[in-house]
């Protein structure tokens, strides 16, 4: 990993910029809470930009129109989380248990060609692990999905 320290909102502003017309095209509403002051974290760009991606690419592509999704920094101590929340069709708990195992798909008539792998998440998982992080899901069916990233917080750059 290339880590370099970085400002977690404004790499945060800049991924929702580009991902923004998704939202848009899929309907989805939004809000996005990110605070002005800065919150420095050793990350790897690319590789914590494709958290990001599949987490937000998920929502839109299990979700109907209309959902709402939340994206949210929040610094705590030490640490800073990225909460990713949607108010869509959610999944079971059961699910939600082996949802970061590798080939483990919430419905088993998903492929490659209707719905992933299933790899997307065991690799969100383990970039955010490579980078001292967390990285948890809140979920229930009706309650939508929240995930919430936790990476190590540096005070300054």
């Amino acid at each position: 990993m290339a880590l370099e320290q970085t400002d977690l909102c404004e790499f945060i502003r800049t991924e929702l910029a580009v991902l923004l017309p998704i939202l848009e095209a899929s309907e989805f509403s939004y809000d996005f809470i990110i605070p002005e002051k800065q919150m420095v974290v050793s990350i790897d760009k690319k590789q914590l930009d494709r958290v990001i991606f599949n987490l937000i690419h998920n929502a839109v592509r299990y979700n109907p129109k209309g959902t709402n999704i939340r994206i949210e920094v929040v610094q705590k101590e030490n640490m800073v989380e990225i909460k990713i929340k949607d108010n869509g069709i959610g999944i079971s708990r059961e699910d939600a248990k082996h949802i970061f195992n590798a080939f483990y798909r919430v419905d088993s008539s998903r492929n490659s060609e209707k719905g992933g792998t299933g790899l997307g998440l065991a690799i969100a998982a383990k970039i955010i692990n490579a980078h001292g992080g967390t990285i948890e899901l809140f979920t229930a069916i009706g309650e939508g999905c929240e995930f919430v990233l936790t990476l190590p917080f540096i005070e300054k750059i």
